[in-house]
């Protein structure tokens, strides 16, 4: 009874974690395709999850079709294929969005090149990758991307917008809070008391945020390429 009481606590501990690291990640995406008009076609590249639920929600709202993709059975998307080489053929899409997936893909160019294929003329890739954050679902966790690296990725596209997640006392903060996966005990521990500390201290950490400012440090960027 006591263990199924700590492990509840414990599970939501980790999913207010995720919150944390992940406040403006949600709004990002929700903004973007929102704007977007005459959407007919979205794929979302890798299934399951809060994003899926969030753009489930809005293709409800603005009335186009929602399709998955993921190499994993378990998450039944809608198709079954690796990014990398799947045959889009002419199955095109107004919108691909490919959210917290492209660190675990071996090959991250030949990823985006075929994402670059699947989309229609003027088509709209949202992208969001890590930067400073911790080695996570290992041994999968391949990459970390700078904005240079990105812009050099996407050199295809028309345009490209990369903006930093957060700011550097908010990725310290992140860091803190996510060493709630690590499996040592002590880490759980202490990354349990930086989260209280991070949500009652976030104003500070804001503000300094605000003051002084770097683009040197950030738990990610969130990106946006037309074709």
């Amino acid at each position: 009874m006591i263990k199924k009481i700590i492990n509840k606590i414990y599970g939501l501990l980790v999913d207010l974690s995720k919150i944390f690291s992940r406040k403006d990640l949600d709004y990002y995406i929700k903004n973007n395709i929102e704007n977007l008009n005459d959407i007919k076609r979205v794929l979302i590249v890798g299934a399951g999850g809060r994003i899926n639920d969030l753009v489930y929600r809005i293709s409800v709202e603005k009335s186009f079709e929602l399709f998955s993709l993921d190499i994993e059975k378990q998450y039944n998307p809608d198709i079954i294929a690796d990014i990398t080489d799947y045959d889009f053929n002419n199955d095109k899409y107004d919108v691909i969005i490919i959210s917290e997936v492209l660190q675990f893909i071996p090959d991250p160019q030949k990823a985006i090149n075929n994402i670059y294929r699947g989309l229609n003329k003027n088509g709209i890739m949202i992208l969001t990758v890590p930067f400073i954050y911790p080695i996570h679902d290992r041994p999968y966790d391949y990459y970390r991307f700078t904005k240079y690296a990105l812009h050099h990725l996407l050199s295809k596209f028309s345009e490209v917008e990369v903006i930093e997640k957060n700011s550097w006392s908010e990725a310290i903060n992140v860091l803190h809070v996510r060493h709630i996966m690590n499996q040592n005990i002590s880490s759980k521990f202490i990354s349990i008391i930086y989260l209280l500390f991070g949500y009652i201290f976030y104003p500070i950490n804001y503000l300094l945020g605000k003051l002084i400012k770097t683009d040197y440090i950030t738990s990610g960027y969130n990106v946006r390429a037309k074709k």
